[in-house]
């Protein structure tokens, strides 16, 4: 993948996670296979209903919400496209439910643009053998 097609995708990348209902940001991911994005996924609530509650003074996020990674798996999966050895470019790295799934795949990267607060999921992706990256902000 060359620089200009990743300064590409990136672009895209961030413009698809603001499509996103979340108030607490949306979060986007394509899967990259042969240079090539075959999925795509952003977090929604598949009920319709709003993504996030407030608790104790809080906004959280509601659990029926399904993850951009999620999302992107799935539509792989349902439309039978050959994941494998792919890679995985998220706005945000992943939370651990989301490693979780990723690790049952046989993606072989995740590239992510930003810290997710819990770095244990990239433990697990470690762990499942799945390299991970995150990409320098562009100046």
């Amino acid at each position: 993948m060359s620089s200009h097609s990743l300064h590409d995708l990136i672009k895209a990348l961030k413009k698809l996670a603001k499509a996103s209902q979340a108030k607490l940001g949306g979060v986007a991911c394509f899967i990259i296979k042969n240079g090539a994005i075959v999925s795509s996924g952003i977090n929604y609530n598949p009920t319709g209903e709003p993504m996030e509650d407030v608790t104790d003074g809080k906004l959280v996020s509601r659990p029926e919400v399904v993850h951009a990674e999620v999302a992107a798996l799935r539509a792989a999966s349902k439309n039978e496209v050959n994941i494998a050895g792919s890679t995985l470019l998220v706005t945000m790295s992943p939370c651990i439910t989301c490693a979780k799934e990723i690790a049952l795949t046989s993606v072989g990267e995740v590239v992510y643009l930003y810290d997710w607060w819990d770095k244990a999921a990239l433990d697990i992706l470690a762990h499942a053998g799945i390299t991970t990256h995150k990409l320098k902000e562009e100046p």
